[in-house]
């Protein structure tokens, strides 16, 4: 059975304010989510978690002439039933987000125990 995709308020609103520069983002986007779970040998795992199933994978910017190595970075987290969409940033950017912010954002929404 497939999982479910769902998305933190947190990441709404980033992927909002990026859409405003990337008139393809959400089409990019609903191809992501679509094909995300069969994509999963290209998932990484998040580096300072701990044990917290936290993945990032690449999705491809069709506004760039790059695909997916001038993309987006997008941070999930991933329980049994639901695949939930955690932050998402500009490769380009160069920097990652720090393991403890993403928690900090899963304990906020109630995923993940606080410690």
């Amino acid at each position: 059975m497939a999982r479910q995709v769902r998305a933190l308020a947190d990441f709404e609103r980033q992927l909002k304010k990026l859409s405003k520069n990337r008139y393809q983002l959400l089409s990019d986007y609903r191809d992501f989510v679509v094909n995300l779970e069969a994509s999963r040998q290209q998932w990484q795992r998040v580096a300072g978690v701990g044990d917290a199933p936290l993945w990032t994978a690449r999705m491809q910017d069709s506004s760039s002439s790059r695909g997916k190595s001038g993309g987006f970075r997008i941070y999930f987290f991933v329980t049994d039933a639901v695949i939930w969409l955690v932050h998402i940033q500009l490769r380009k950017d160069g920097k990652t987000v720090p393991g403890w912010a993403l928690l900090r954002a899963l304990k906020l929404a109630g995923l993940w125990p606080s410690k």
